[in-house]
């Protein structure tokens, strides 16, 4: 058996451990839970912060009260440390998109030589209309969705289409807005613009999935909100029928 003083000295430890992982690292898990506690919609942060608070006061009452060893501080940390190293990795993904997303509007044109009475002129990419005629010199981004008309060169699609090589490009080929031509000159006929563009279309998709919860997530929030009145009326239903047992009082508290 192992000495009281060991024993101790390990419920001492645990306990002053959990301390930190459970009140700082877990605080934004806590209050969220008890707030769609009182929104009478729980979710897994609920779920998790009363699971870890349970077995942190649990343990508490058991070692200060009872004179016991059968604590569960490691509990209450594992579930906030789980939860919490869960959200980081979801941080860093969304951050990754993100800067995906503005490297994405970067490759978005400004503005666009346009054929007006005969000549070309510099316009606002949002004056642009389905069926103007485009001019893209070496070096300029593709402002819209088109077909090239006349000319030929070679587009860089690297970043919306991960095409490694530019492509060849000449009367008839589609081209993309946000392409980058490395060589040429073309005139097109623009056929989508603006949000009707395949480039934004992406914008808006990958904006539209960082915002809303995974099907996953969504899930498990679902089942959160049965599990936790399940879980504790079984609970103190089975304390209660110990207790009637004449266990003691300890014993119906485990």
């Amino acid at each position: 058996p192992m000495p009281g003083a060991v024993r101790n000295a390990f419920t001492l430890v645990t306990g002053l451990t959990a301390m930190p992982v459970l009140f700082y690292c877990g605080w934004p898990i806590l209050v969220n839970g008890w707030r769609r506690l009182r929104l009478g919609a729980p979710n897994v942060d609920t779920l998790v912060g009363f699971g870890a608070v349970m077995a942190f006061i649990v343990s508490l009452y058991t070692a200060i009260v009872l004179h016991a060893h059968h604590v569960y501080f490691d509990t209450a940390s594992m579930l906030v440390a789980l939860l919490v190293i869960g959200r980081s990795l979801e941080g860093g993904a969304k951050r990754k998109a993100g800067r995906a997303i503005s490297g994405l509007l970067r490759l978005g044109a400004k503005e666009a030589e346009k054929l007006v009475a005969g000549e070309w002129r510099p316009v606002d990419l949002a004056t642009v209309q389905p069926g103007d005629r485009l001019r893209v010199r070496l070096g300029e981004r593709i402002p819209v969705d088109g077909r090239v008309l006349a000319g030929a060169g070679w587009v860089d699609t690297s970043t919306l289409t991960g095409e490694p090589r530019p492509v060849e490009a000449g009367p008839g080929t589609a081209v993309l807005a946000g392409s980058l031509l490395t060589q040429g000159t073309l005139e097109l006929e623009a056929e989508k613009v603006g949000s009707d563009t395949l480039l934004s279309q992406v914008v808006a998709r990958v904006r539209k999935t960082l915002a809303a919860k995974a099907p996953l997530q969504q899930l498990a929030d679902r089942i959160a909100a049965g599990f936790i009145p399940v879980v504790v009326a079984a609970a103190v239903l089975g304390g209660l029928l110990a207790y009637a047992h004449h266990e003691t009082a300890a014993q119906a508290l485990m």
